[in-house]
This record gives C-alpha cells, sequence and structure tokens, in this order.
C-alpha cells in the first residue's frame, strides 16, 4: 500500500471513529431530593439548578445545566462517555462517570 492509500485509510479510521462516538452519547436522569426538620422522610426538590461540568487539564467546563422538575428529576441528552461533575444550586458537587451506553440512570442527590 502507497503513502498516500495508507493516509486515506488512516483518514477514514479517524472519521468512522468520530461518527462512532457520537453515536455513543448517553442520556442522562437523576432525581434531587430534599430535607426538611419536620418531613419525617426527604422529598422531591423541585426547581433546583443541575449544572454538568466535564473534567479536563484547564479546569472543569461547564457542558450544560437543567432545572429539576415538580418530581425532583432532570435530564441532560447526548453526554460523551468521560469524568464530570454535577453541581446542585450552585453550592454542591457530586461526580459522575458517564459510561458508553444509551442510558444511565444517576443516583438520588439529597440536599440538607
Amino acid at each position: 500500500m502507497s503513502i498516500n492509500g495508507k493516509l486515506r485509510f488512516l483518514a477514514l479510521l479517524g472519521l468512522l471513529a468520530m461518527f462512532s462516538w457520537q453515536s455513543i452519547a448517553t442520556e442522562l436522569r437523576g432525581r434531587v431530593d430534599g430535607t426538611h426538620p419536620y418531613a419525617p422522610y426527604p422529598f422531591p426538590f423541585g426547581g433546583a439548578r443541575v449544572d454538568l461540568y466535564q473534567s479536563s487539564p484547564q479546569g472543569p467546563l461547564h457542558i450544560r445545566y437543567a432545572y429539576t422538575g415538580g418530581d425532583g428529576m432532570y435530564y441532560f441528552s447526548g453526554i460523551n462517555p468521560g469524568v464530570y461533575t454535577l453541581r446542585v444550586n450552585g453550592i454542591l458537587n457530586f461526580p459522575l462517570v458517564v459510561r458508553p451506553q444509551p442510558y444511565q440512570d444517576i443516583p438520588p442527590i439529597l440536599l440538607r
């Protein structure tokens, strides 16, 4: 195979890898619960802002945000696999590893 043929082959492999990476983007789903001194059990925390940050050598990069619904649920779609941090209401940080799968449920986050 000539040098030109090898370069074309490598370029094709690169394009295939790029498109296959896009096809493994993950749909994330999570819930934020709250507590209250007079409530015996945690309850869905509606209206909380959940920010998603991706870890990078330059520091955390803000990817997007969502607000929880009345049921405490939030959703992020099209998230690539990697290491992230969730920040709820600007103060709490929760580490998150997104895996290459179609859907991923995030364990509930409890606000006190």
